[in-house]
């Protein structure tokens, strides 16, 4: 196991295109992170600076406290697993994940045993005389893990390795991967512009936009308090209710105003100063909204029902009020239909406030 630290990294290409901008980012020994974020934010060229095929503008990179900088991608002692698998047609499963340890020249006798090993932890112990073609896409994902694996390198790299696999596939591997990563102990870093596979696999999780990290959090944490308007929006699915508004103090008591509603805020959860002259979003996830198909005096506001997404064991309901749409997330047995006129009822213990302009937190009730 070993740790892995960026410091001040930039990444800008022959266009003069800032792909990474300054990026520090320590990795603990043994730990999942995964580096999450739409297309073009800066994760893969990140990953790729880390594995020696992109070379950093300016900063350091450090394995074991070692600067690697100027160090080939094969004097690492990293391995990436790729988007494509990136097999050897020509060879059978077992010369797949061999290939490495004969290049470094192994003998034959610890090259089957370590194969051997690796295979049994990836339980492709019946496939190893296959060639790849003859394999399922999760099966060769298997094998590319095990080319990985055989060599125990210091640091294991995983660029989008499941975006090829369908749903269940993918669901089924982000287990496997978990379990993984639980019995090798290993330090891995992940990425992916997937959320579900960021929040189910990482045990923190880097959040990137535009070169930037916009936070580096657990994936509850990153849920729960997020630094932004673009985590806010980019993590959650459905995704977050953001109503524009205003912060009014009377009688010392501020207020959140907006054209569907009005609650009061606690003092002890406001994180920054507040200039009552700004404009102000506040996020409210889904389920913190409970639908109600009577009046209810707890009722926060009212609306129309416009669309219901049926997920089975919970119904995605959203609702139209003073030309805005709300999502919440309602009881799938209690009949919904669109049309009706429902109530909502918030939990006001679970919201974030943010400046408009800016979009930085200056307040979150989960604190």
């Amino acid at each position: 196991m070993s740790d892995l630290v960026l410091k001040k990294i930039t990444k800008v290409f022959p266009d003069n295109t800032l792909a990474v901008s300054n990026l520090d980012l320590e990795v603990q020994s043994g730990e999942f992170m995964v580096l999450v974020g739409p297309s073009g934010c800066g994760k893969s060229t990140t990953l790729s600076m880390i594995a020696g095929l992109e070379e950093p503008s300016s900063g350091e990179i450090y394995i074991d406290k070692k600067l690697i900088n100027t160090f080939q991608p094969k004097d690492r002692d990293i391995a990436m697993v790729f988007q494509n698998y990136a097999l050897y047609p020509h060879m059978t499963v077992y010369e797949n994940m061999a290939f490495s340890l004969k290049l470094r020249k192994w003998e034959k006798s610890n090259i089957n045993k370590r194969v051997q090993e690796t295979a049994n932890i990836l339980e492709l112990d019946s496939y190893l005389d296959r060639y790849p073609k003859s394999l399922s896409g999760g099966q060769r994902q298997r094998v590319a893990l095990g080319r990985a694996i055989v060599r125990k390198p210091k640091v294991f790299l995983f660029d989008e390795p499941l975006s090829n696999l369908d749903a269940k596939m993918r669901a089924v591997m982000r287990v496997e991967l978990k379990k993984l990563h639980d019995r090798l102990g290993a330090t891995m870093i992940y990425v992916t512009h997937d959320q579900t596979e960021a929040m189910t696999l990482g045990q923190r999780i880097c959040i990137m936009n535009n070169g930037e990290i916009q936070q580096l959090a657990t994936p509850i944490e990153a849920y729960k308090n997020p630094n932004n308007l673009f985590v806010a929006s980019f993590i959650g699915s459905p995704q977050i209710n953001l109503i524009d508004g205003e912060i009014i103090l009377k009688q010392d008591q501020y207020h959140f105003s907006s054209d569907l509603f009005k609650i009061p805020i606690n003092k002890k959860y406001i994180l920054n100063q507040i200039d009552m002259n700004q404009a102000f979003t506040i996020g409210i996830r889904p389920e913190s909204l409970k639908v109600f198909q009577h009046d209810n005096e707890d009722c926060l506001f009212q609306g129309n029902v416009d669309l219901i997404e049926p997920m089975g064991r919970e119904t995605f309901a959203y609702i139209a009020s003073n030309n805005q749409r709300i999502t919440a997330i309602a009881n799938p047995y209690d009949g919904l239909n669109v049309g009706d006129k429902i109530s909502l009822v918030f939990d006001e213990k679970n919201y974030s406030i943010f400046n408009k302009q800016s979009g930085k937190a200056i307040f979150n009730s989960k604190t």
